[in-house]
């Protein structure tokens, strides 16, 4: 039995034309052979060279025609140089960013941040991928990804810079025919304001949340409840909570997948845990076995969340879907957090400690009491009666 081909021979009209994939494209290019069984065995044996070129990235469309219609309509001039892989490409780009800061063409502070865009975006691509199969979807995919792990339509926005230039570098070597960074749609700038749920959407929710996904409760609810960052939820352990004392002591968090300490001091905190959801954590503490140490969220597998972006798709949008609520990230609990905070009569400082918002501590200027106490009592609990 032969093998299938990339290229498709068919015919239109009494002629006989190819099917070739090209450039993510399927281009048409007519053959100038009349559908006759000669001219079928001749190019059915074009058909298969053609094939062996694009399985071997050896591929020239002009060479084969020279004088076709689709070489301008599609830009097929270029012709591959060579393949890479997209690590082997940005490790020449890693390289070109130390050439250009020896020649003081880009700052220190410059290539850093490249590097760490780099990095990251490393993270929700394949690396040992061929770069020039790489395609546009791929990196609108990725983006979504990013959105979804709550980055900031400005953090994309910086981080796609770098990648623009390792695909405009492959691009500049022969690598690839084209940069499909070119038509890569990206976020908007703007910041998205801030929309509090009201508190009796976050009721609701809860409710809702208790009712009909069990398992993400307690996750919704310390969300709603400390103001915690999605990334430092994932990224809790039983060793911190304090159940005499009523808090949880805020040490890591997680960033795109990786567990790591807070980047600012405010950040490591003592969060208070209101009455009603110490009972749940204490229940989920017991259901797991009353342990000692570990995550204290755990996914189906029995894994620590790495990222809230399975929690966003399988509870957090299903939920206010069919709750007919008004779309807000998961983030907004910290919002949430903060507004019903005040309404309780919470003091700011204690509001700010609790959140480890750096940007409210410059408002506030002085705390009422150091960042190492333990939180103290308010009426932020009642928040939660039903």
């Amino acid at each position: 039995m032969s093998k299938k081909l990339k290229v498709t021979l068919r015919s239109d009209r009494g002629y006989l034309y190819f099917i070739i994939p090209c450039l993510g494209l399927m281009i048409k290019q007519y053959l100038d052979m009349q559908d006759t069984p000669e001219n079928r065995l001749k190019a059915r044996e074009l058909a298969e060279q053609i094939d062996a070129e694009i399985r071997t990235n050896v591929f020239d469309f002009v060479k084969h025609f020279p004088g076709s219609k689709n070489i301008e309509k599609y830009k097929l001039g270029r012709k591959i140089a060579v393949n890479a892989t997209l690590g082997e490409v940005i490790d020449m780009y890693k390289a070109s960013l130390d050439k250009k800061l020896t020649r003081k063409e880009i700052s220190k502070s410059t290539r850093k941040s490249y590097l760490a865009a780099i990095s990251t975006v490393s993270r929700y691509l394949v690396l040992d991928k061929w770069i020039s199969a790489f395609h546009q979807s791929e990196i609108q995919d990725m983006i979504e990804e990013m959105e979804e792990d709550e980055l900031s339509g400005k953090t994309i926005n910086n981080y796609m810079t770098p990648l623009n230039q390792v695909f405009e570098l492959a691009y500049q070597r022969d690598i690839v025919d084209k940069n499909i960074m070119d038509r890569v749609k990206v976020p908007r700038y703007s910041k998205p304001p801030i929309h509090a749920f009201s508190k009796t959407e976050m009721l609701t929710i809860l409710d809702y949340v208790n009712e009909n996904h069990t398992k993400a409760y307690p996750i919704i609810l310390f969300l709603f409840a400390t103001g915690v960052r999605g990334g430092e939820m994932c990224a809790c352990r039983w060793e911190n909570m304090n159940f005499d004392k009523n808090y949880y002591h805020v040490k890591q968090g997680f960033a795109v997948h990786e567990l790591g300490a807070p980047k600012t001091a405010s950040s490591v905190r003592k969060v208070r845990i209101p009455e009603k959801l110490k009972l749940v954590l204490n229940d989920l503490w017991i259901e797991q076995g009353k342990p000692k140490k570990g995550f204290m969220f755990l996914t189906s597998y029995g894994e620590a969340y790495t990222s809230t972006r399975h929690i966003i798709k399988d509870y957090w949008k299903p939920t206010l879907k069919a709750l007919v609520i008004p779309y807000r990230r998961m983030y907004n609990t910290r919002h949430t957090f903060a507004v019903l905070s005040i309404d309780a009569g919470v003091k700011l400082s204690e509001i700010s400690r609790n959140m480890g918002h750096a940007s409210m501590q410059m408002v506030l200027e002085v705390y009422s009491k150091p960042a190492d106490e333990d939180p103290e009592e308010n009426e932020f609990d009642s928040t939660f009666d039903m």
